[in-house]
């Protein structure tokens, strides 16, 4: 068997390979505002924000797809304690149910 023609393809999949959050900690009163700016490196991002309670629930603030950033008014509905701060990024058109990089913070309200 001999071949006329032949080709070949390389595919290089990409998606994100680090996301991070600033500020990645801090404390503020309660009822300040606070913004935090996510960034990724090895994709162009889309981002989730999640909060854990100082209770340890979590609970989604923003969801796919949205800016990089995230504006926390604690004016309401918070409570003085420790937060965990997720972003969850991914390339954008990417399979949203599962996240390709986490970056974290942590934040105190007093």
């Amino acid at each position: 068997m001999s071949y006329d023609a032949i080709g070949e393809a390389i595919v290089t999949l990409t998606g994100c390979t680090s996301a991070s959050l600033s500020p990645s900690s801090g404390a503020s009163p309660l009822g300040t505002g606070i913004t935090f700016t996510a960034s990724s490196v090895g994709c162009t991002a889309v981002y989730e924000y999640w909060l854990q309670w100082p209770d340890g629930t979590w609970h989604l603030i923003q969801p796919f797809p949205t800016g990089m950033t995230w504006f926390w008014n604690t004016t309401t509905g918070y409570s003085k304690g420790t937060y965990r701060i997720h972003v969850w990024a991914n390339n954008q058109g990417a399979d949203t149910s599962v996240w390709e990089a986490i970056g974290e913070a942590t934040y105190t309200l007093t």
